[in-house]
């Protein structure tokens, strides 16, 4: 029969240690030790982020609105499947941790995903309308008539005063010759 006479603790597992890092398109190992006598408990392979989608490649809210970004890792067997989002200008629209994007003022943003390793990243762009975007339209729309209607009329007004001022030299014409 077998007996032990190790009398101290099990073996304690201590923090992840990376012993080959992760590359693009490699992969990398990780092991765990344990903290009192050091021998290897755990190796891990660590399967890096290829590839990060984003479900739309477009979005466009008004202000107040939100929208939930959805991101897609590949491959689906990648070991860290964490996901950081960012917009590029928290004053238009800010999105948190879960993918949620909130509309603040008008305006276009690019709103990233990057996978949590670093090795794979996605981006949208967003724009904001303006709270008034009718009101815009219509001021648009007058400020096309002023540019294309005035001219016109400006010069039909032209050339009734310069028929006016021919038919005016026309009849003084007649006056003095005879």
């Amino acid at each position: 029969s077998y007996t032990d006479s190790y009398a101290g603790p099990a073996h304690t597992p201590g923090d992840w240690l990376v012993t080959t890092p992760a590359a693009a398109g490699q992969n990398g190992q990780r092991e765990q030790a344990c903290t009192l006598c050091g021998v290897v408990i755990t190796r891990q392979e660590i399967i890096p982020a290829a590839t990060c989608t984003l479900a739309s490649s477009r979005l466009e809210l008004a202000p107040g609105d939100t929208a939930q970004l959805t991101a897609t890792l590949q491959p689906p067997n990648a070991t860290d499947t964490g996901l950081v989002f960012a917009s590029s200008d928290d004053t238009i629209a800010t999105v948190d941790q879960t993918g949620l994007v909130t509309a603040h003022k008008a305006g276009s943003v690019t709103l990233t995903v990057t996978s949590a390793d670093g090795f794979a990243t996605a981006a949208t762009t967003l724009t904001v309308a303006g709270p008034f975007p009718v009101v815009w339209v219509i001021v648009g729309a007058i400020a096309l008539v002023v540019i294309v209607l005035v001219p016109v009329l400006v010069r039909a007004a032209r050339r009734k005063k310069q028929r006016a001022r021919r038919a005016r030299q026309s009849t003084r014409n007649t006056y003095t010759r005879r």
